[in-house]
Order: C-alpha cells, then sequence, then structure tokens
C-alpha cells in the first residue's frame, strides 16, 4: 500500500544488544527478514545496526567521530550500561538529555538511507 501511494518503503536493521540479553539469534533473524523482505517487495533495506556496533559485534564504546561532542580517550559510549539503549543514563521515554553518539549514529545511517533510496534496493 505505501508503496502504490508513492511512498518509499525502508526497512532498518536492527544493531546487537549486550551478551545478556542472549539476542544475537533475534536480532540475526529480523535483519534477515528484513533483507528478504526488501528483495522480495522491492524495498530498501539498510542495516542500521552495524554502525553501532564494532566489527559486526555489540560494543558499548566506539572509538570517536568528527561530530562526537563528547569522548574520551577510550572512545565514545553508544550504549547506556542496560546494553540497549542509546541514551548513556536514564531519562523519560524517548528523550535523551545528555549527548548520544548513538543515537546520532543509528539515526544518521537512517536518514541517508531514506534520502537516497536507490543505493540500497
Amino acid at each position: 500500500r505505501a508503496r502504490a501511494s508513492g511512498a518509499h518503503v525502508l526497512l532498518v536493521g536492527q544493531p546487537y544488544r549486550a551478551a545478556s540479553f542472549e539476542a544475537d539469534a533475534e536480532v540475526d533473524g529480523i535483519n534477515a527478514i528484513y533483507r528478504e523482505l526488501a528483495k522480495q517487495r522491492f524495498v530498501s533495506f539498510v542495516d542500521a545496526g552495524a554502525f553501532v556496533e564494532l566489527e559486526g559485534r555489540y560494543s558499548p564504546r566506539l572509538p570517536c567521530a568528527p561530530f562526537d561532542a563528547v569522548c574520551d580517550p577510550d572512545g565514545t559510549v553508544v550504549v547506556r550500561g542496560d546494553g540497549v539503549h542509546f541514551c548513556p543514563i536514564p531519562g523519560p521515554p524517548g528523550s535523551c538529555e545528555v549527548w548520544s553518539s548513538g543515537a546520532l549514529r543509528f539515526g544518521m545511517v537512517i536518514a541517508f538511507a531514506a534520502s537516497r533510496p536507490a543505493a540500497f534496493e
């Protein structure tokens, strides 16, 4: 229906979570389904999760990027200590009151893919 109305559909790959979630198979499964659906339905898929991972695996910290407003010598926090949320500190649902490199990295790749859908078909 979305494509029929002229909209572009973008399926977004999920990032791995901390090992305590025992969810690697779940993330692999979701991403595999999205990749296959993208092929079958002629929509786009982008593995945005890969942009908040280190060498294809979960990592709470990543090397600093030029846009990081906060960065320590050992990198920047991309996932808070709970192993799943991008905001480095707990807060109200749907908001983050501090710099969140993980949220920015995840969102930037989604925005890029949405603005250049042909590259992801």
